[in-house]
């Protein structure tokens, strides 16, 4: 008798009847609650990544393929954003190769290069921390000596021709497209040492660094 009053004592608890009314509310249990707002945040940050990096990932994409993702290069690049062998490696995506995209782009579609794209970004932030940090939000003096591209931020004394002289505002989303051209490696060497690469078609590390400057990402 005990045992069969404490099961309706604790089925009782277990629900609340609404006031003036007469439908009965069972309470939501803590793992289908917890799986409604894991839903709720996700949809949230969806929107977020909407409104904070959309505009600046499809400038990119415009730039890369005009926003083609099917499209692929010569020099072995496939995608929306001209992925490469070593860019593909980095997102986890070593399954995809060169030619088994030209034959059949469905292989890697164009939303999972959208995911691939936005954590290619967040590997580069994470790499380039430092830089973005030290130099977000400063202006360089980009120069031109004698066909060899190099930038300084002092001595400009000594510079002959001001005409080969231009100002660079750098940001975190110039650096992370500058990036996206030139790996880690090249943002690095353009601020330790003065270089600036050159993709093969010309497109120069600064040409990133100047066009997609001032996004909010």
């Amino acid at each position: 008798m005990k045992k069969l009053i404490l099961i309706l004592f604790f089925a009782f608890i277990n629900f609340s009847i609404q006031p003036n009314s007469n439908s009965i509310m069972f309470p939501l249990h803590a793992e289908y609650v917890y799986d409604i707002k894991a839903k709720e945040n996700k949809e949230k940050a969806k929107i977020n990544i909407a409104k904070s990096t959309k505009q600046f990932i499809d400038s990119i994409a415009k730039k890369e393929s005009n926003n083609n993702w099917k499209a692929y290069n010569e020099f072995g690049y496939i995608g929306k954003y001209q992925f490469g062998r070593s860019a593909l490696e980095e997102v986890g995506h070593n399954h995809v190769t060169f030619n088994d995209f030209v034959e059949n782009p469905e292989i890697w579609p164009e939303a999972e290069q959208d995911k691939a794209m936005l954590k290619y970004m967040k590997i580069h932030e994470k790499y380039l921390s430092e830089y973005i940090n030290e130099y977000a939000g400063r202006e360089i003096q980009y120069h031109y000596i004698d066909s060899i591209e190099t930038y300084t931020e002092v001595c400009l004394d000594s510079i002959s021709n001001m005409d080969s002289i231009i100002s660079i505002k750098i940001t975190k989303s110039g650096i992370i497209a500058a990036a996206h051209l030139s790996g880690v490696r090249g943002v690095k060497n353009f601020f330790n040492k003065g270089l600036n690469p050159s993709d093969k078609f010309g497109t120069r590390l600064t040409d990133y660094l100047i066009n997609y400057a001032g996004f909010n990402i």
